[in-house]
């Protein structure tokens, strides 16, 4: 049905509906030949099989400017009602980042071997007789004239027939083959990149989590398309400092006696930077009386293990960050099993339950930043008093943990709200967004692939996939035995396509 609608409103739109890999290719170069020089070298494609739904762009849009360093929201250019074209320095990305996708991208590259030969010579030093040319003897100081003495030198001099040559294999990224290669190559040399066209959804997964489908670091993750590597890059992004935000009073606490999300108590920090509102949990592996969330109010004096950061970002959206408790703040995939969160979502339907940096929009669906019922407001609002020795520290509690912390979190959405209406249009609240993208994004990481998708994805006819798939089937060695099921109407996983996609893309007759 989605396909049916794209189509159809393509049609209405009197947009041409792109069948396959192939043409999405022809139409990356008819697109790229009418940019000056200088804009096609920071542009890149996202192909979509069977077209983007209007659902699908403005999610794809949310989530480019999601990853963007910019303040300035810039929407994709739509080039056909299956391709949309990026510009790298619009969202501030380097372009050694994008050519790191070509180490993991199944349907446009493949990886290869490259032999180099290499012809090793062997030397040895020996002593000639030499003829004085003139000047200072390094001997004794003194000048002699030219030829008025011989002495004996080094030199080095090949050892006859001693060359030989030695190989080494090097990994190498290639163009799928079986996609034209004037063409291929025509668009590589006018984008200057070696993987200027990728499938969108495929990206999308690629870049909002850190750890791929098979749970690899591959350089392209979510925390990789940021730049973070530790907590000090996260804040670097932000322009945060804790320091001033602290100084100047913009500093708010909360404690929570429990959690939807921990099995443990766990608390919060808000502060102020450059960019907006920025938040952070704190979560510990066990918990005892002598370090109770509730108990030790003060910052510094409760011991946590894990750190969860949301903050907006410089166009008004939400980056994500997770982080161990050393100094220097490693950076984390997932949050950490011995915390126990889990994502229990109802748009999260994967069986695989971590809690993913970059997929944090699946349970924030309120426009980043969750409502909270906080224990400490909750419990001392209601004129119930506290008894704290010294006017500083009763100072630091009221102004920590009484202050209107729902103000601070309402700042927060209100920005990430905003920045939604002025990217994708009025009516595209938080949970619109978040039912969206997970819509993309479960619609190739989650569900499983059949004969009639593959042919959609292959820009061929069902019947002649299938055809072609059983005479292959029937070849010793023709078509790989996990690909059978789709032989009589079952599926796949996405990751076995990925796998054997250089094999369906053999000539279909």
């Amino acid at each position: 049905m989605r396909n049916a609608i794209a189509t159809f409103c393509c049609l209405l739109a009197g947009a041409q509906v792109l069948a396959g890999p192939n043409e999405a290719l022809a139409a990356a170069v008819a697109d790229v030949r009418t940019l000056p020089t200088e804009a096609a070298k920071q542009t890149r494609y996202l192909w979509m099989p069977g077209g983007y739904t209007e659902d699908e762009r403005a999610a794809l849009n949310w989530h480019v400017n999601r990853l963007s360093k910019s303040a300035k929201l810039r929407r994709v250019r739509v080039v056909g009602a299956d391709l949309v074209a990026i510009c790298l320095d619009h969202y501030r990305w380097p372009e050694s980042l994008w050519e790191k996708l070509g180490d993991v991208e199944p349907y446009y590259t493949i990886r290869t071997e490259e032999i180099i030969v290499e012809v090793v010579e062997e030397y040895e030093v020996v002593q000639v007789v030499r003829n004085w040319p003139g000047g200072k003897w390094p001997g004794d100081g003194k000048v002699y004239a030219a030829n008025s003495f011989t002495y004996y030198a080094e030199e080095k001099r090949k050892k006859p027939g001693a060359a030989k040559k030695t190989s080494t294999k090097k990994a190498v990224n290639a163009p799928n083959p079986i996609y034209g290669q004037r063409i291929v190559a025509e668009l590589q040399q006018r984008t200057g990149s070696l993987t200027p066209l990728v499938r969108g959804d495929w990206w999308v997964v690629q870049t909002s989590r850190q750890v791929d489908l098979r749970n690899r670091e591959t350089g392209t993750g979510y925390s990789d398309w940021l730049g973070v590597r530790d907590r000090g890059d996260f804040l670097a992004l932000i322009r945060f400092s804790q320091k001033d935000s602290e100084d100047l009073g913009r500093h708010v606490r909360g404690a929570f006696d429990r959690s939807k999300v921990a099995p443990h108590g766990r608390q919060l920090a808000g502060f102020d930077s450059v960019c907006g509102k920025v938040f952070m949990t704190l979560d510990t592996k066990t918990i005892d009386r002598k370090n109770l969330p509730t108990e030790l109010l003060s910052p510094g004096a409760y011991q946590h293990d894990a750190q969860e950061w949301l903050a907006n970002s410089p166009n008004g959206l939400i980056f994500e960050g997770l982080f161990d408790s050393s100094a220097k703040g490693e950076r984390q995939a997932t949050v950490p099993d011995f915390i126990g969160a889990f994502n229990t979502s109802d748009l999260w339907v994967s069986l695989d339950k971590r809690v993913h940096v970059g997929l944090c929009q699946t349970c924030h669906v309120e426009d980043g930043f969750r409502p909270v019922n906080e224990w400490a407001r909750r419990t001392f609002r209601g004129g119930l008093k506290i008894d704290i020795a010294g006017r500083k520290e009763q100072q630091e509690f009221e102004d920590l943990y009484l202050s209107d912390l729902d103000k601070q979190l309402d700042e927060g959405r209100r920005r990430h709200a905003e920045a939604l209406v002025e990217l994708n249009g009025a009516g595209w609240t938080g949970r619109k967004n978040a039912t969206a993208f997970a819509g993309l994004y479960n619609a190739y990481a989650e569900a499983p692939v059949n004969i009639k998708r593959l042919a959609l994805e292959r820009g061929v006819e069902e019947k002649a996939l299938l055809d072609w798939m059983r005479a292959q089937s029937q070849v010793p060695g023709g078509m790989p035995v996990s690909l059978a099921g789709l032989l009589n109407g079952g599926t796949v996983r996405r990751e076995t396509i990925e796998d054997f996609w250089p094999v369906l893309t053999l000539k279909v007759k």
